[in-house]
């Protein structure tokens, strides 16, 4: 079987509570989340599996969300 990642994202750094996981295949570069809380920091790690073995996880990265910002105008001609 060929090789896949494993990922989890949380807004808890420990990884205990509020954890979201799955699986992608090996070449696979991007993952796209369901929509996320504004202004709210994820931390995400991932690992290699092949062959039913687990690499140890990666180190842990984070990424802090924007607020939503919506922007009216008018077109005055």
């Amino acid at each position: 079987a060929g090789a896949s990642y494993e990922y989890q994202y949380s807004t808890d750094q420990n990884f205990l509570t509020n954890v979201i996981a799955g699986t992608t295949t090996a070449g696979t570069n991007q993952y796209q989340t369901p929509a996320l809380a504004e202004q709210t920091t994820y931390y995400w790690r991932v690992r290699a599996i092949q062959n039913n073995l687990a690499s140890a996880w990666s180190a842990t990265f984070n990424f802090t969300t924007k607020r939503n910002v919506t922007i009216a105008f008018s077109n005055t001609e």
